[in-house]
């Protein structure tokens, strides 16, 4: 009995056996499924996250339109200014000599067209005023003779002797018709500033030979000066000639000093990457002064732009990411490229379109969900889940 129920127990499970594989055969061969599976393969699988109403409440997430804008750009800096190059002159001679006597003999203080700086004696001058006055007595003494030749000889010395003491320069033209007309020759020549403005550099003292060319003297006016303003190489194509510039000091606070422009300089400091623009002040009033740093704007002209929101962006790592909102309470998360950030929006250089819906607020929050979920997703196939 035993060894019969052995057998057909057997028997049932062969049959069993072969039913199965008759059913996944011809599952296996069965070229048309039907229609419920077919709607399970083609069914689409959303992408990005998914957030229910209640939690975009909870989240506080809004959306807004990416769309054209018109952006004020405003590039902030720092500048320092200095004296305006063309106000600065250097005082030389054309002869040598020695100084006499210091006038301007400290430096900062203030010079005024007209004002003595210095006295020197020369050799060279004294010769060529002492030439100039004999030369001059000859050809006074020429004209009571009559004697053609003789006057227009004495005549063309004398001239080149005057023109001698003119081209030597700093003689003024009241000492040389006071030698002409027979004054004194005095040794010693008080040279005059033709300019005002500030003594920047003393060169000389009191006493010291000095020889022809030599650099004496330093004096810059004041009425104009010069800012030079840093400008990362970013910024340059937005920053031009007569681009409006304003500028407050820490010494004037809530005071805005405004200018323009002058010029932009055509290379770059090799390490920090930045070049400079040049800003003139008009400073008649003198209320500036060189070494005076301040905090600079470049007003730029608005522009129409595609723009997005700041706060619509999360920067992970280098790459900007936005979330496009895709409807039925998905988004998905997209990586742009922006340009530079202007007040509350980045211009789109590339990843979005005029039109698209993007998360305005909330997009952090989105993101920590998404990395969330994804956590626990991971974790669900592991041991102990």
């Amino acid at each position: 009995m035993k060894k019969m129920g052995y057998m057909a127990g057997l028997v049932i499970a062969l049959i069993a056996g072969i039913a199965a594989s008759a059913v996944y055969f011809s599952n296996f061969y069965y070229k048309k499924p039907p229609k419920k599976i077919i709607k399970k393969m083609v069914m689409p699988v959303k992408k990005g996250v998914f957030v229910s109403s209640r939690q975009r409440q909870l989240y506080g997430i809004t959306v807004g339109t990416v769309k054209y804008r018109k952006i004020s750009r405003i590039i902030k800096s720092i500048g320092e200014l200095t004296v305006a190059e063309p106000l600065i002159k250097k005082i030389s001679l054309r002869y040598s000599g020695y100084i006499t006597k210091l006038y301007a003999n400290k430096t900062g203080m203030k010079i005024f067209a007209g004002e003595k700086l210095f006295k020197i004696y020369s050799p060279s001058i004294f010769n060529a005023e002492k030439n100039l006055f004999l030369a001059y007595k000859n050809y006074k003494n020429a004209k009571k003779t009559n004697y053609k030749f003789n006057i227009s000889e004495s005549k063309r010395y004398y001239r080149a002797a005057e023109k001698r003491l003119e081209l030597y320069g700093g003689i003024s033209s009241s000492r040389i018709n006071a030698i002409r007309n027979g004054s004194y020759v005095k040794s010693d020549i008080a040279i005059y500033s033709d300019m005002s403005g500030i003594l920047l550099k003393k060169y000389v003292y009191s006493g010291q030979h000095f020889t022809r060319g030599q650099t004496l003297f330093k004096i810059a006016g004041l009425n104009k000066l010069w800012m030079n303003a840093w400008i990362y190489q970013n910024d340059l194509k937005f920053v031009h000639k007569n681009s409006a510039v304003s500028v407050e000091f820490s010494a004037y606070p809530g005071r805005i000093f405004n200018g323009r422009v002058s010029f932009v300089y055509p290379y770059l400091k090799s390490r920090a990457r930045i070049t400079e623009a040049r800003i003139v002040f008009n400073n008649s009033k003198g209320l500036l002064q060189p070494g005076m740093f301040g905090n600079v704007k470049f007003v730029i002209k608005p522009q129409r732009q595609l723009s997005v929101k700041a706060s619509s962006v999360l920067w992970t790592g280098t790459k900007p990411l936005v979330f496009i909102y895709g409807g039925k309470g998905y988004f998905v998360p997209e990586h742009v490229v922006l340009g530079k950030r202007w007040g509350n929006y980045y211009p789109v250089i590339s990843g979005l379109r005029a039109g698209e819906k993007v998360v305005t607020s909330g997009t952090f929050l989105i993101s920590s969900d998404a990395n969330l979920k994804q956590s626990v997703n991971s974790m669900a196939g592991m041991p102990g889940m």
